[in-house]
């Protein structure tokens, strides 16, 4: 239990710095993160806080590593996590002109919008995001993506 204990500790340690907005903070957020075992129902979240904070530092390679780091699927992972770092995913493929693979995350992103389990506020926000992707990429005449 005391583990269970530092986890939490730890990622609502990560949540604060997400919300402080401070810069200089990624190098204190990754040892929070690495403070969490992999198989910690807290991973999830601790790995969504981790990559917010590297985007805002600018470490976008370093963000992508964070929201695809392997965790163990817990029950109790929330939709609006995994849609959150499904988001992150799109983004940062974006951001690194990666079309090739942005396309298949984009379509993935999509059906777990629509999907029924879906909370109507989860849908809300995808729908949103995914409307100002579309539209960011057509008024790019360059853009091949999506």
């Amino acid at each position: 239990m005391a583990g269970e204990k530092e986890e939490l500790a730890a990622a609502n340690a990560l949540i604060a710095i997400v919300e402080s907005g401070k810069a200089d903070q990624a190098k204190e957020a990754e040892e929070l993160f690495d403070s969490i075992p992999v198989d910690s129902k807290m991973k999830p979240v601790a790995a969504y806080s981790l990559a917010l904070v590297q985007i805002r530092e600018h470490q976008f390679s370093e963000a992508w590593k964070a929201v695809i780091t392997p965790s163990k699927e817990h029950d109790s992972v929330s939709d609006s996590i995994k849609l959150g770092k499904e988001r992150l995913k799109l983004w940062l493929l974006l951001e690194a002109g990666a079309a090739d693979k942005a396309e298949p995350q984009f379509k993935r992103l999509v059906t777990m919008t629509l999907g029924a389990d879906a909370a109507v506020v989860d849908q809300t926000v995808s729908c949103g995001f995914v409307g100002g992707v579309v539209g960011m990429l057509k008024s790019n005449p360059d853009s091949s993506c999506i």
